[in-house]
């Protein structure tokens, strides 16, 4: 339970490796399938939009500060803040992947504004004659409530994210944590670390930048004459500025209806499973053959340098009219067409095959129920036979109109059924398990 994908792929693989030794020649396993491949890309592409968030926030820093000494104390707090974090992720017990890293990149901008106001506060208190120490006592108690006020605000806006019930609060409990412990440590840091480094750092040539005549001092002059006219311009008409604000949130509401909803962006992790559906009570030679038949219509695809490998297996579960495939994608950089477009073609070439029904399925990376088929819904009903052809008649309409995509039933009606009557006193006495009947039933009818 506590093994993660990365783990479990690198076992399999040793074990393949291992098990490869003593094979004889000519026969060869290989891994037709691993969630690993799409998990180590996320992650590492995660890792580069955080070097790159990190890059870009200390040149803006720069850009303003005009200083590599006063850039480098705000600096230096990020990743103190960061480590702290990472600190705190393994003392909680979660693990680095891609909702952390996601939170740890969304965090990179907000670890330093505590910083950022402490440092400009030090330096404003420079520049009216301070000393290097009492500017930075000084400055930090002028922001301290400051700070610790957005902090809170910040804090109280995470943490109620750990705290959502069902699905949505498993998937965002680490974000929501990483956020908010993020922001307490670089209110801490700020408080703390900052104000000793402005102390010893900020040197004379940090100052007084108002004066300067660099290219960085006329932006940051016209930026601050901009801004004093547009605030005495907003502080002259005050119901004016209310009532753009009310127009503006009016607009963003309407539009906000207007927008797609979905609890997950579609994914590209490069492998689709076809799963295949014969009529009731036909062999299991019959369904390999059909199976073949897609294999050899897919074919055209692995030609293409699209699909890299392919495994099939018919008569899932002891159920001879029924298969399914793993087809495994070239990676992400090695084709043109992304997965939905792929699958797309899938389904247009299976049409082909009319004697089976062919169903594909995008996996997620939330293991969600559905498996990116995109919309399910239940039917319910007291009469089982009257809701088996109401269901019927609705999976018919819906395959009239081109918007639904194979649509089906997730129960057969036609599928033959054999009840059977568990004396559960009987298999006590005999200390047999009932959870494992099923099982027990299903080999011996294989």
């Amino acid at each position: 339970a506590e093994s993660n994908t990365l783990d479990i792929s690198t076992g399999v693989r040793a074990a393949v490796a291992k098990l490869q030794e003593n094979l004889p020649q000519g026969m060869s396993i290989k891994v037709t399938s691993d969630d690993a491949v799409f998990v180590n890309g996320a992650v590492h592409e995660v890792e580069i939009a955080l070097a790159l968030s990190v890059s870009i926030v200390l040149i803006v820093i720069y850009a303003f500060l005009l200083d590599w000494r006063a850039t480098l104390i705000p600096g230096l707090s990020m990743p103190v803040a960061m480590i702290g974090t990472i600190a705190a992720i393994y003392l909680a017990g979660f693990s680095v992947n891609i909702l952390t890293l996601l939170a740890l990149v969304l965090a990179t901008g907000l670890v330093v504004d505590d910083a950022i106001v402490v440092l400009e506060n030090i330096v404003r208190r420079r520049n009216q004659g301070m000393g290097p120490r009492a500017a930075a006592v000084l400055g930090a108690q002028e922001v301290f409530f400051a700070v610790i006020a957005t902090t809170l605000t910040l804090v109280a806006v995470f943490v109620p994210i750990s705290f959502l019930p069902g699905q949505t609060g498993g998937l965002f409990r680490e974000f929501g944590f990483v956020l908010a412990m993020s922001v307490l440590l670089s209110c801490v840091v700020a408080l703390t670390l900052c104000p000793m480094l402005a102390s010893r750092m900020l040197s004379s040539a940090s100052l007084h930048h108002e004066g300067g005549k660099g290219i960085g001092a006329r932006i940051g002059g016209a930026l601050n004459a901009t801004y004093r006219r547009c605030l005495h311009a907003c502080l002259g008409a005050p119901w004016l500025v209310v009532l753009v604000a009310l127009l503006f949130a009016g607009i963003a509401f309407t539009l906000f209806g207007t927008i797609r909803q979905e609890l997950t962006p579609s994914e590209d992790r490069a492998v689709v499973l076809l799963r295949i559906s014969a009529p009731q009570g036909v062999s299991l030679d019959y369904t390999t053959e059909q199976m073949q038949k897609i294999e050899r219509l897919i074919q055209l695809l692995r030609e293409s340098g699209e699909i890299r490998s392919t495994f099939e297996n018919a008569g899932q579960n002891g159920a001879y009219n029924s298969g399914f495939m793993v087809m495994t994608l070239a990676p992400w950089d090695e084709r043109a067409r992304s997965q939905r477009e792929i699958v797309a073609e899938i389904s247009r070439l299976t049409r082909q095959v009319p004697s089976v029904r062919v169903f594909p399925v995008q996996p997620n990376s939330l293991g969600i129920r559905g498996a990116g088929n995109g919309l399910q819904f239940a039917l319910v009903g007291n009469d089982r036979k009257a809701l088996g052809e109401a269901a019927g008649k609705v999976v018919a309409e819906m395959q009239k109109d081109q918007r639904f995509q194979s649509p089906r039933l997730s129960v057969d009606p036609t599928q033959p059924q054999l009840a059977v009557a568990i004396d559960r006193e009987r298999a006590s006495d005999l200390g047999i398990d009932i959870t494992g009947l099923a099982d027990t039933l299903q080999a011996m009818l294989d």
